[in-house]
């Protein structure tokens, strides 16, 4: 098994993992649960693991026998300080995006949360200050095309749509695009599962300061054992993992591609438990959004097939 071959599993299973989370959601809110309990809930375990993770990275890192030095700079408060503030935005996309899914089919949801990825191209542009490159241009056109042909926007679904549930998971994506460009920036020389328990504490924190009532409840700690653990293995933890482990072995192309897996998963997920299906307009939608992510990652592939 080369590989590539491991790599590309990898990611693509972590995109599965991020496209079931909408499902378990809509299962915990059927159960009565709370917005509060379940983004809770999911920081709560992904800062556990994360922390569990780096305190066993940092004894090995102490081993008078480990010679490699690389990620063992310091944390200094400044670098917190920013992870935190990374955090906040990750916490941000969880509570909007799962605010939504009170109003929209799971389906809807995360088709408007892929909006992400051409926000993307725009935010990149405006940090580095360059014009975005026409194939990139056009990649978020087609993936907008698809958004409002796969939402129902034109057609007589439009008057089911809840725009408070649009609106929320807009909000949504513009948070994980900025968390995304951002994550990759700051403290790159921290040790990544300190990099990445620190974020994931930040979202922790945020929820505590939205929902600060809710952690002392019975209610809460009910979530957490029923759906909780779950949300933060699949959405706060594994995925993070399996990204790190595959992109090297990828590279950024076919990563890309294979990360897409998140959206049919998300809408073959709420199909079987949900019985939230979606038409063939919606899904002729779909395929346009893929294509829109896939299409530019092939270019990549193929640019550095060249070069090699």
């Amino acid at each position: 098994m080369t590989q590539l071959f491991k790599g590309a599993v990898m990611v693509f299973i972590g995109g599965c993992s991020y496209g079931i989370l909408s499902t378990f959601v809509k299962l915990a809110y059927a159960a009565h649960f709370r917005l509060a309990d379940v983004t809770g809930g999911q920081f709560l375990f992904g800062a556990i693991c994360f922390w569990i993770v780096a305190a066993f990275s940092a004894l090995m890192r102490r081993r008078p026998t480990r010679t490699d030095t690389r990620h063992t700079a310091n944390v200094s408060t400044g670098a917190i300080g920013k992870l935190l503030a990374v955090g906040f935005l990750g916490g941000s996309t969880g509570i909007l995006y799962y605010f939504s899914l009170r109003y929209l089919s799971a389906p809807t949801g995360i088709l408007i949360l892929f909006q992400f990825t051409w926000m993307g191209v725009f935010t990149e542009a405006i940090i580095s200050r360059r014009v975005p490159k026409a194939s990139r241009m056009t990649s978020a056109l087609v993936i907008l095309c698809g958004t409002v042909v796969a939402t129902g926007v034109i057609t007589h679904r439009v008057h089911d749509i809840s725009w408070t549930g649009v609106g929320l998971a807009f909000l949504a994506a513009i948070a994980q695009s900025l968390f995304m460009t951002l994550s990759g920036t700051v403290a790159l020389n921290i040790n990544p599962w300190t990099r990445s328990a620190i974020m994931v504490t930040g979202s922790f924190v945020l929820a505590l300061i939205v929902f600060n009532h809710a952690f002392f409840g019975v209610t809460f700690w009910l979530c957490f054992v029923r759906y909780g653990w779950i949300l933060g293995l699949f959405g706060s933890f594994l995925p993070v993992i399996l990204f790190t482990t595959g992109f090297p072995a990828t590279g950024p192309g076919l990563g890309s591609i294979l990360a897409a897996s998140e959206l049919p998963a998300a809408i073959i997920m709420s199909s079987i438990f949900l019985n939230e299906s979606i038409g063939g307009v919606q899904w002729v939608g779909v395929i346009l959004i893929l294509a829109g992510i896939i299409i530019p990652g092939l270019l990549v592939q193929r640019r550095a097939r060249t070069i090699n």
